[in-house]
């Protein structure tokens, strides 16, 4: 009764350490899988001049870029003068272009807030939950006020400034989305990606996994001696027992007919 008693203690005990080699490794990859938002793609300057914010219906005005990150892209920041651009959107392209112009474009997220720190503007394209892949090529439209900041000589090269103009500033009406050449806005991108495990949880994960061989193997070792140690003792019993209290046999001899 006592062996069984101290089986089952140990058991327990075992139990425990496996719920807590295997608590500790869900706790340490989950505390480094966590994603984080990064900066991709960055067109700074240099700074040559600026352009008029778009309105979205009668003018408009864009940047292509190249997805560098993939992840959910999860804000903008561009940098505007003299004004107060009010939302963002993010258009789909085709060859490079983007779709649409003054009749419609292809929006496949548009921001839901934005936040200023002197003329940085950035805005907030998370709850779209646009998934992007690198290589993807999207264009970034400004709508509100103000001077978009640009560049000259193509100093972006993964991405074009692009227009449409109904007549507001063009006498050619021009409908659709048309490349200004040489010429870049100014824009940084955000993207959430997910983080691969760092070496401190991938030696945790090899750790727990050596503890739970550890354990598995004490277990095994534990069953073994138990039934070892229980036919030791009936070994034991049986060569205990007194020779006297078994009658002696008889060893009479058979009788043959005459």
């Amino acid at each position: 009764m006592q062996d069984s008693r101290v089986t089952g203690a140990y058991r327990a005990l075992v139990s425990s350490v496996l719920a807590g080699t295997l608590a500790a490794m869900v706790v340490g990859f989950s505390a480094t899988a966590r994603a984080t938002v990064m900066l991709d793609q960055a067109h700074t300057g240099p700074f040559s001049a600026t352009s008029f914010v778009g309105n979205g219906s009668s003018f408009g005005n864009a940047q292509t870029f190249t997805v560098g990150l993939a992840g959910i892209l999860d804000s903008v920041e561009v940098p505007v003068l003299g004004g107060s651009p009010t939302t963002l959107r993010i258009l789909a392209t085709a060859g490079g272009v983007p779709i649409g112009g003054a009749a419609g474009s292809t929006v496949l997220a548009t921001s839901s807030s934005v936040t200023s720190v002197a003329n940085l503007y950035t805005f907030d394209l998370s709850a779209a939950a646009l998934a992007v892949a690198v290589g993807d090529v999207l264009a970034i439209e400004l709508i509100g006020t103000g001077f978009w900041e640009l560049s000259f000589g193509n100093a972006y090269a993964a991405g074009e400034r692009y227009v449409f103009d109904t007549g507001v500033f063009s006498p050619v009406p021009v409908n659709n989305w048309t490349v200004v050449p040489g010429q870049d806005s100014l824009f940084r991108t955000f993207v959430e990606v997910a983080m691969i495990p760092e070496p401190s949880a991938l030696a945790l994960f090899a750790a727990g996994l050596a503890g739970l061989g550890f354990a598995a193997r004490r277990s095994k070792r534990a069953q073994d001696n138990e039934v070892g140690e229980g036919f030791g003792a009936f070994k034991t019993r049986l060569g205990a027992r007194d020779p006297g209290d078994q009658a002696p046999r008889s060893k009479s001899r058979p009788i043959h007919a005459s």
